[in-house]
């Protein structure tokens, strides 16, 4: 997004999301084609954990379920999983960028033989789309030393503006130290400015 404040716009969505009581909004509802078996499952479990411990950070998306791009009009599909990687570093506060250009890099391996062996967990899963990876660090190979995570969430639509997925970099919560999961953060805490760049406008 050219001409974006990623900065500010991550340090003012912290404060907004400080600042702001729980909502019922907030809580993440199981889809029903969410089997028992399932490990996103465990999404559901961390929720309230990391409300509470989760820190905001950028998140860059590898790759969602194709139906979360288009509308749900009938809200057959209220969410579907997607991977992201995302970091602590505060580096990366101002540029995301260079998270969107793992993500891509990552993406690229998707389907090929000669992923780098150092990143083969995580093309393995992005390759499958049934897999379930929760925080994998990624390779000094790819990161440059930074500390980056690879990880699969639930995209929410009620949590996401015009409920779908129309941009790539958006903030989630997480907390890598003590819970195996993350999130996107809910819409309301995002800015008036993120709101209307992710949509495109």
């Amino acid at each position: 997004m050219f001409g974006f404040d990623y900065e500010k716009n991550i340090a003012d969505i912290r404060t907004l999301f400080n600042n702001k009581s729980p909502h019922f909004s907030d809580t993440l509802l199981r889809p029903a084609w969410l089997g028992t078996g399932d490990k996103l499952n465990q999404i559901y479990i961390d929720q309230n954990d990391l409300y509470k411990s989760g820190k905001v950070f950028w998140g860059c998306l590898v790759q969602a379920n194709i139906l979360l791009f288009k509308r749900d009009f009938f809200g057959r599909v209220p969410a579907a999983p997607a991977n992201i990687v995302f970091s602590p570093d505060p580096y990366f506060d101002g540029n995301p960028g260079e998270l969107a250009s793992m993500a891509y890099e990552l993406f690229s391996y998707k389907n090929k033989p000669y992923a780098p062996s150092d990143s083969k967990e995580v093309t393995d899963s992005i390759t499958d789309e049934m897999e379930r990876s929760f925080n994998i660090k990624l390779p000094d190979s790819i990161t440059k030393g930074r500390e980056v995570y690879f990880t699969t969430i639930m995209a929410v639509r009620k949590h996401l503006p015009k409920k779908r997925l129309s941009g790539s970099r958006f903030p989630i919560l997480a907390d890598p130290q003590r819970l195996k999961t993350s999130m996107i953060l809910p819409k309301r805490y995002w800015t008036k400015a993120l709101c209307q760049n992710f949509c495109g406008k």
